[in-house]
Order: structure tokens, then C-alpha cells, then sequence
């Protein structure tokens, strides 16, 4: 990571780690934890507060509470990670292969959004590949990218993870 993400991703994961044991036992912060820390490097921007929920014995009621507000850093630089895959993509390129790029947080916060921007703002051939592309249509679907001289699909896993032929995305 760049100084300015790992410093912001360093403070966030405090920030859980510390509302971690202040509510001891509390799964839903375990999962909040994953997700966030998981999320944030390909993603560090287009947060708001993050809030849990924790059981007051008290009122004997759930009451919400804030984990953290994680710092949103610039969305027009390149970060680290996509500087290499941009040089990952050019290489292979340069060797014929076409490449297949998987991003998993394709939900509220949309990875492959920002790929595909910083992939056709590098000069390449991009292609995302939805979910509202129906299953036994994506053949034919990846088969009008490469007629459309595609060099590069983008999808989530989950998509292409049985009985797809990707003999044209070596990469």
C-alpha cells in the first residue's frame, strides 16, 4: 500500500480492533472487521460512518453504536495495487495473452468500477462482465468482446466458475 492508504487502513483497523474489545463477544463487529478491512484497500473512498449493534443488558434491547468513520482518500490518483496491475496487464499483453480480472465486492461498493476506469484510462480494451448477463449466455457474450477486440474482461469470481471456456483470457 501507499504511506497515505496503509496510515488510513492502519487507523480503520484500530478503530475496529478497539470497538472489538470494547464489546467483547459481539459477532457482528467480527464481520463488519472482515468486510471493511477487506474492502477498503481496492476501495478506500465513498465511506460513511460505520455503525454495529450491541446488546445492552440493561434495556435488554439492541442499541447502535459507531465503530468508526473510515477516512475517504482521493479517487483520482492510482493507488499501489492498481499501479501493478496496470503493469501486470501491459506485460502479459505485450505476450498476447488477454487477461481476466476477478473483483469480488461487486455490491454497494463496486470494485469493478474503479478497474475498469483506471484499466481504459492505462489505454487498454476493458470489459465487465455482470451478473445480469443470464448463465448460458455468457459464451456468446464473451464471444462479441473478443469480435470486439477486447483485451480485458473484469467480473466476480462466481461468474465464470463452472463451464465457461476462458481459453481466450490465458491471464
Amino acid at each position: 500500500m501507499d504511506s497515505e492508504l496503509a496510515k488510513a487502513y492502519e487507523e480503520l483497523e484500530e478503530d475496529i480492533r478497539s470497538a472489538i474489545r470494547s464489546h467483547r463477544g459481539n459477532k457482528s463487529l467480527m464481520s463488519i472487521l472482515l468486510n471493511t478491512l477487506l474492502l477498503y484497500p481496492d476501495h478506500p473512498f465513498g465511506f460513511e460512518e460505520i455503525w454495529a449493534r450491541a446488546f445492552d443488558a440493561e434495556t435488554k434491547e439492541y442499541v447502535k453504536f459507531l465503530v468508526t468513520t473510515p477516512q475517504n482518500l482521493k479517487e483520482d490518483g492510482l493507488y499501489s495495487k492498481e499501479r501493478a496491475l496496470i503493469a501486470d496487464v501491459r506485460e502479459e499483453l505485450r505476450q498476447g495473452r488477454r487477461c481476466q480480472v476477478y473483483a469480488t465486492y461487486t455490491g454497494e461498493k463496486d470494485v469493478t468500477l474503479r478497474l475498469e476506469s483506471v484499466l481504459r484510462q492505462a489505454g487498454f480494451r476493458v470489459a465487465v462482465l455482470r451478473s445480469s448477463v443470464a448463465t448460458d449466455k455468457r459464451e456468446d457474450w464473451y464471444e462479441r468482446q473478443l469480435k470486439g477486440g477486447v483485451e480485458v474482461v473484469i467480473c466476480h469470481p462466481k461468474l465464470v466458475e463452472t463451464g465457461l471456456d476462458l481459453l481466450a483470457f490465458p491471464t
